[in-house]
C-alpha cells in the first residue's frame, strides 16, 4: 500500500472561513497532483511500450516485403536486365561471389598474382579458423607438456643434487 506524504505551507488568514476553503483546496490539489503524476508516469510509459511494439510489428511487415518483393536490376542506362530477383537471392549471390574471390593466403587480402598463391576467401577463413584452433590446442598442451617437463627435470635434479651431497659428505 502506498503512503502519501503532504507538506503545505499555508498563510496565515483573516476569516477562518476563507482559510478552510483554501485549505481543502490545497489539499486537494497536491493529492491530485501526487497521485495522477505516478499514473502519468505509468501510462507514458504504456504508451511507449505499445507504440513500440507496433512500430516493431510494422518495420518488420516492411522489411519483409522489400526482402521478398522482386526486383529487377537495370543497366547504366536504367534499362532493365534479366530476370526480375528479391533481395534475399541477391544478398545469397554476391555473398557466394565473396566467397569465392582469389586472396592471399597470408593476409586475405584480394590477388590477381598467381605467385600470391591465391585462395578463395572461404578456403582463408577456413585456414584462419582452423589455425586458431590448433594454436589453442597446441598451445594448452605444449604448455602442459612443459610443465611436466620441468617437474620431471626439476625431480630429477634434486634426487642428483641430494645423492651428490650424500656422496661427499662421506669422504
Amino acid at each position: 500500500m502506498a503512503t502519501l506524504h503532504v507538506t503545505l505551507e499555508l498563510p496565515e488568514w483573516d476569516d477562518p472561513d476563507e482559510g478552510y476553503r483554501s485549505l481543502q483546496g490545497n489539499i486537494t490539489r497536491e493529492a491530485v497532483q501526487q497521485l495522477f503524476g505516478e499514473m502519468k508516469n505509468e501510462l507514458a510509459d504504456t504508451i511507449r511500450t505499445e507504440l513500440m511494439e507496433q512500430i516493431r510489428a510494422q518495420v518488420g511487415n516492411i522489411l519483409t516485403d522489400v526482402v521478398e518483393t522482386p526486383i529487377r536490376k537495370t543497366n547504366a542506362y536504367g534499362e532493365p536486365i534479366g530476370k526480375p530477383v528479391t533481395l534475399r537471392e541477391l544478398v545469397m549471390e554476391n555473398a557466394g561471389h565473396y566467397l569465392q574471390e582469389s586472396v592471399r593466403l597470408t593476409d586475405g587480402k584480394p590477388s590477381s598474382y598467381s605467385s600470391d598463391k591465391p585462395v578463395t576467401r572461404l578456403q582463408y577463413m577456413t585456414h584462419i579458423a582452423v589455425r586458431a584452433e590448433l594454436e589453442a590446442t597446441f598451445s594448452k598442451r605444449i604448455g602442459q607438456a612443459l610443465d611436466e617437463a620441468k617437474a620431471e627435470i626439476d625431480t630429477h635434479l634434486t634426487a642428483m643434487v641430494k645423492d651428490a651431497i650424500k656422496a661427499r659428505l662421506k669422504l
